[in-house]
């Protein structure tokens, strides 16, 4: 389904220069509740969390954010590695990771099954077997990642929209504390508003030239779910799909096929006085287990 919408989506700048820890303290909610992927070993201690062997992860998702916990690691050889927007496409496990180990990588960013196109990285000499402070901030397309209130890492061009936040424990393991997340506020962020909408008054609208549907995720098959994924797309003039931001999604296995079949669509671009011009747009996915 196309419909022509003048969109809001999402606009962010980082500014090297500025404090790493610019979010206010009110704005933060605990994280008090883990969920374990298969079998975790985990145990309180004092007011930290020991994660010994295993994934935990939230029970909830989370698109634009920043979380802040400390760590600290049982010895040099110890470490963990901290997932942000983890889901499951197709069977597979995709996520962006974080390291946060003794071997001079942490802080360092990679990702599983997803694309990471630009990543900087500063190692920052800090002793890791005392309580290291992390904020990362992942906004859009940009995440970044601070160490003891020093930006140290950084990628952009994030493909995967939205996720759970996770700790995989490695080789001896991690201790964590005050783990606590602020979701970005949406309000007042556009998107492409340079661009006209494809019903604006002397716009021509664009009409869909080819339509691919989306891969029903096995698990999300699997489990009976259902819904639709609203995306904000750019048409460039030539019919492609150019930016897209996902709005909504029902549930995060559903992003990925959504965002892998509208790239395939093509459409027949909109006109402005007989020529062909680039619009904003809002289309829906549907994930539908009755259509076959």
């Amino acid at each position: 389904m196309l419909e022509l919408w003048c969109a809001l989506a999402l606009v962010f700048a980082l500014h090297p220069a500025a404090p790493a820890w610019a979010q206010a303290d009110s704005d933060f909610t605990p994280i008090r509740d883990w969920a374990p992927v298969g079998t975790a070993d985990t145990r309180a201690a004092a007011d930290a969390l020991l994660l010994s062997a295993g994934t935990i992860h939230t029970p909830d998702t989370y698109e634009d954010f920043v979380f802040r916990f400390d760590y600290r690691l049982p010895s040099p050889e110890a470490g963990a590695t901290l997932l942000l927007r983890a889901h499951s496409a197709y069977g597979d496990a995709r996520e962006y990771n974080v390291a946060l180990d003794g071997t001079g990588r942490s802080g360092q960013v990679s990702a599983v099954g997803l694309p990471l196109h630009e990543t900087r990285f500063r190692p920052l000499d800090a002793p890791r077997l005392e309580w290291t402070p992390c904020e990362v901030r992942v906004e859009s397309g940009r995440l970044t990642v601070s160490l003891a209130g020093t930006i140290v890492a950084a990628a952009d061009h994030l493909e995967s929209p939205a996720g759970r936040i996770g700790f995989r424990a490695g080789r001896g393991g991690i201790e964590l504390r005050g783990m606590r997340v602020a979701p970005l506020a949406k309000a007042g962020w556009t998107f492409h508003t340079e661009l006209p909408k494809g019903a604006d008054p002397g716009i021509t609208p664009p009409r869909i030239a080819k339509h691919v549907s989306p891969v029903y995720p096995a698990d999300a098959r699997r489990l009976g779910l259902t819904g639709t994924v609203v995306l904000a797309i750019v048409i460039e003039t030539d019919g492609a799909v150019g930016d897209m931001r996902i709005m909504s999604s029902p549930h995060p296995d559903f992003i990925e096929p959504a965002i892998a079949c509208v790239r395939q669509w093509r459409f027949h671009p909109a006109l402005k006085g007989g020529a062909p011009v680039a619009v904003t747009a809002k289309v829906e996915v549907a994930f539908d287990l009755a259509r076959r």
